[in-house]
């Protein structure tokens, strides 16, 4: 004020004058104006208008319910919250138990089924080296492990 510079370009005030907002529940075109009906006619309000229930509207009109409880259903309402975000934090915990739980077990199932895999596809190159230099279909089956049926398979692929 003494010298008339501006002290932070960042700092703005605004001023709604509410009491000079008259516009009616169904002239309101946009948000600003619902807020401004909201702020003055919250008060006096009954019934929840048709115009405020959408979005951040319908849970203004929810809170301003709330606020109208008397003391003993306020008591009711918060023990209903307090036991339902027990009951979430509980369920969150418990998934986020089971999901680890259920990756660290399918991991370890998808360890296993890698190395019967790994396993097999090493028994079939040495069933194949087996076969080339000339061993039987039994010899092979039973240094591979594998079946006779799948040695034979193996020896039909290869053309033997």
């Amino acid at each position: 004020e003494e010298n008339h510079e501006v002290f932070y370009h960042k700092l703005t005030y605004v001023y709604l004058e509410i009491p000079k907002f008259n516009k009616e529940l169904e002239e309101l075109e946009n948000d600003f104006e619902r807020w401004l009906y909201a702020f003055k006619n919250l008060h006096k309000l009954r019934d929840k208008p048709e115009e405020l229930q959408f979005g951040i509207f319908k849970r203004l009109m929810e809170l301003a319910e709330i606020s109208c409880y008397n003391k003993k259903e306020q008591a009711v309402y918060q023990e209903s919250l307090k036991e339902y975000w027990d009951l979430k934090s509980a369920m969150d915990t418990y998934f986020k138990e089971g999901k680890e739980e259920g990756l660290q077990e399918g991991e370890q199932i998808g360890l296993q089924k890698g190395q019967q895999i790994g396993e097999r596809k090493k028994a079939m190159k040495t069933a194949e080296k087996c076969l080339l230099k000339g061993m039987t279909v039994a010899e092979t089956a039973e240094l591979t492990e594998l079946s006779v049926k799948e040695v034979q398979k193996l020896q039909r692929k290869l053309g033997l």
